[in-house]
């Protein structure tokens, strides 16, 4: 039981990491300071 928990906390973390990764990469693509200015 414990270790499906784990299995299944893991799994969350990988994707939020996917998202904040992904989520880096588009601000890096868009640069609200140059579309700004």
């Amino acid at each position: 039981m414990f270790l499906i928990h784990l299995d299944v906390s893991v799994q969350e973390f990988s994707l939020s990491l996917r998202a904040k990764r992904s989520l880096l990469k588009w601000r890096l693509s868009h640069r609200p300071e140059t579309c700004v200015k």
